[in-house]
């Protein structure tokens, strides 16, 4: 019971994942969301999400490096976009 029960709840926060991103995805292309750009170092964004992802990375038998130059590229963008689109990516490849 308790093994389904796992299951059942990790199925559940898979799909509430997915339904989030049709929403997020639903609003990106309706226009209705403005982005706010802001200046930000590529380089410490990626060294972030790889930091939050390292753990989960571990557990799974996989090591993951960053070889980043921290002084390297400067971009102006929605820094929470992206960073989402980083996590995106990092998660599939962990999947």
């Amino acid at each position: 019971m308790r093994a389904h029960l796992s299951v059942a709840l990790r199925q559940t926060d898979q799909l509430g994942r997915l339904i989030d991103a049709l929403f997020e995805l639903a609003k990106l292309e309706s226009g209705t969301v403005t982005p706010k750009l802001e200046p930000f170092v590529v380089a410490e964004l990626l060294q972030d999400v790889a930091l939050r992802f390292r753990i989960r990375a571990q557990e799974g038998g996989v090591e993951l490096h960053t070889l980043l130059d921290i002084e390297s590229v400067l971009a102006v963008a929605d820094i929470e976009l992206i960073e989402r689109v980083m996590g995106n990516l990092l998660e599939n490849a962990l999947r």
